[in-house]
């Protein structure tokens, strides 16, 4: 069991990345920012974080680590954004779902009318020939582009970036609007992120749906240790009654939100 328990805890401390837009950053611009600002405020605690890049080992060092001076207490209690079967962590009820979508740059030839993503298979040869899409490893997006025979296309980023003070979301934003990418499949989020951070009225973004062996569809929750039950339970309450302010809060940052099934929450 945790030796810090959900109720007797003096402050709500979460664990994130200082600088992970539109996820979390140090000034409290993300919208996981904010939603752990609601449950703080819920729970009548203070809100503290735990800073560390959301990189390979970012539970091992955060979550499952204990205070360098008191081993019997941890250096946070809370993981946010995290697939439902993440195996690392006990996860709570999701408290959304979204979906991978097409960024495009209208500018592109033959990008301008794009309505689905049947668009692309029925583009002229010389439109896909020229266009230049962003492929990220282990991504649903990279299947999907060689399914669609756009795999010459690609230009490939690494899905997380080496860089602690420039994260993945910052790299497509800025490479699109310099013109290096045409089109990009990315998490819902990221997409929102970009079309809302560069030039106005020049990237849409259009959600997929999964199709046969390619899933863009996920459901995310909130983590805690193993064994951390009575913090989970307390979790699951709070997503379940705070779920219209979150999808709120969601819907601010233009996230793409599905059901069950894939389809489009308006």
């Amino acid at each position: 069991m945790s030796v810090c328990s959900a109720q007797a805890a003096d402050a709500f401390r979460v664990c994130a990345d200082p600088s992970n837009l539109p996820f979390s950053d140090k000034q409290g611009d993300g919208f996981e920012n904010q939603i752990a600002g609601l449950f703080a405020k819920a729970l009548h605690q203070p809100l503290e974080y735990m800073w560390f890049p959301q990189r390979i080992g970012f539970i091992r060092n955060t979550l499952k680590a204990k205070q360098p001076d008191n081993d019997k207490a941890y250096l946070c209690d809370v993981v946010m954004g995290y697939p439902e079967e993440f195996d690392q962590v006990v996860t709570t009820k999701p408290y959304y779902r979204s979906t991978y979508a097409l960024v495009y740059a209208k500018r592109a030839p033959g990008l301008a009318k794009l309505k689905s993503a049947a668009d692309l298979d029925a583009l002229d040869a010389d439109s896909r020939a020229n266009l230049k899409i962003a492929m990220f490893d282990q991504s649903a997006g990279t299947p999907w582009l060689i399914k669609h025979g756009l795999a010459d296309n690609a230009i490939p980023y690494p899905s997380m970036s080496g860089d602690a003070e420039k994260n993945t979301a910052e790299i497509i934003k800025d490479d699109m609007a310099a013109g290096k990418v045409d089109l990009a499949v990315l998490w819902g989020p990221i997409a929102a992120y970009v079309v809302s951070h560069t030039p106005k009225g020049q990237f849409a973004m259009l959600p997929l749906r999964s199709e046969e062996g390619i899933r863009f569809d996920f459901a995310m929750s909130m983590g805690v240790r193993h064994g951390d039950d009575e913090r989970k339970k307390q979790l699951d309450q709070l997503i379940e009654g705070k779920s219209k302010e979150i999808k709120a809060i969601l819907k601010r940052f233009g996230i793409p939100l599905v059901n069950k099934d894939g389809s489009l929450i308006k």
